[in-house]
C-alpha cells in the first residue's frame, strides 16, 4: 500500500473518533490531498454530521466494522481504553487488507492489544504530540500537526511497508516523526505529558485552599501551569489507568524533588536556593535547544 495512481497516499481513510485529533487528521488529509475519501466513524450521527459540515470527513457511519471494511487505512483517534476495545473488535473483519494506526497517548497497552489483529491488518502505533485543552471537532484545525512531533512506536513484528506509509502520512500532516519503543514512549510521556496534567490539578487544589482572592491575583505562570486542567476528565482517566506504572514512577520522582526543594527553602542558604533555580534555567535552556540533560 502507498501512493495510488491518482497520487493520494491513501485511497479511503477511516477515522474512528472525529474529535480534536481525529477531526484535525481528517481536515489535514482533505486539505492536503492525502486521501481520496475520508470516512468518519463514531457513535453520534449528530456529531458526525457536524464533522462533515466542518470539513473533517466526506461521509460517516456509526458502525465501526462497516466503516473499517471500506478503509485502506484506519486511524483510531478515540480515548485509550476505547482504542483497545476497538482493536479487539477488528479481528471480526478477518480477510480485510488495511493499515491500522492510532493517536493514543499510551502505547504499550495499545500495541499489546493490536497483537491480536490478523496479519492482513498491519498495525503501526502512533502518538501526535499536538492538541489543546479544548475538545471536540469544533476545536479541530487543519494545521494542528504543523511542526509538531509525531511519535511512531514500531516493534519487531511491524510491517515495513505499513510503517513507511504511516511515517509518510504523519510527515505529510506537517509533523516531525521520531521512532521509539512503546515502553520508552510511555516512560517519557509519563514525565512530559501525564505528570504535568496531574500537577495542574494539584496546583488548583492548593490555590483553592488559599481562600478568597485567588481569582484576582492569578499570575501568568499559574495560568500556564493549570491550563491543561481543562482537558476532558475521561481522557485522563483512561491515560492514568493504561499507564499506571510509568506515571507512578514519575510521581515518586516528582515528590522526591519537591521534598528536596522544601528542605532547601527551609534550611538552605540564599546561594544554595539561587543555585537550585539556576540549575532549572540551564535544564530548560538545554531542552529548548533540543539537547539532552547531562547524565
Amino acid at each position: 500500500m502507498g501512493d495510488d495512481d491518482s497520487g493520494f497516499l491513501v485511497g479511503t481513510l477511516g477515522i474512528a473518533g472525529v474529535g480534536l485529533i481525529g477531526g484535525s487528521v481528517g481536515m489535514a488529509a482533505r486539505a492536503r490531498g492525502l486521501a481520496r475519501q475520508v470516512v468518519g466513524i463514531g457513535r453520534s450521527e449528530e456529531r458526525l454530521s457536524l464533522a462533515r459540515d466542518l470539513g473533517a470527513v466526506d461521509e460517516f457511519t456509526t458502525d465501526l466494522l462497516e466503516g473499517a471494511s471500506r478503509c485502506d487505512m484506519l486511524y483510531l483517534a478515540t480515548p485509550v481504553m476505547t482504542i483497545i476495545e476497538q482493536l479487539r473488535q477488528l479481528p471480526l473483519l478477518r480477510g480485510h487488507n488495511c493499515v491500522v494506526t492510532d493517536g493514543g497517548s499510551v502505547k504499550e497497552a495499545i500495541v499489546r492489544a493490536a497483537e491480536a489483529l490478523p496479519a492482513e491488518m498491519r498495525f503501526v502505533g502512533g502518538h501526535p504530540m499536538a492538541g489543546s485543552e479544548d475538545a471536540g471537532v469544533e476545536a479541530a484545525r487543519e494545521d494542528l500537526f504543523q511542526g509538531a512531533t509525531y511519535v511512531l512506536t514500531p516493534t519487531d513484528q511491524s510491517n515495513a511497508p505499513a510503517l513507511d506509509l504511516v511515517r509518510r502520512f504523519a510527515e505529510a500532516l506537517g509533523s516531525r516523526v521520531v521512532e521509539m519503543s512503546p515502553e520508552t514512549h510511555d516512560r517519557i510521556v509519563a514525565c512530559t505529558s501525564h505528570l504535568p496534567h496531574i500537577a495542574a490539578g494539584a496546583f488548583l487544589r492548593v490555590a483553592e485552599a488559599a481562600g478568597p482572592g485567588v481569582r484576582d491575583v492569578r499570575a501568568g505562570s499559574f495560568r500556564d501551569l493549570t491550563r491543561v486542567a481543562a482537558s476532558p476528565s475521561t481522557l485522563w482517566r483512561d491515560i492514568c489507568c493504561a499507564n499506571r506504572g510509568p506515571i507512578l514512577d514519575a510521581l515518586r520522582q516528582f515528590r522526591e524533588v519537591l521534598a528536596c526543594a522544601e528542605e532547601l527553602i527551609a534550611e538552605g542558604t540564599p546561594e544554595e536556593i539561587e543555585s537550585w533555580f539556576e540549575t532549572g534555567r540551564h535544564l530548560n535552556s538545554g531542552l529548548a535547544a533540543g539537547k539532552e540533560a547531562p547524565e
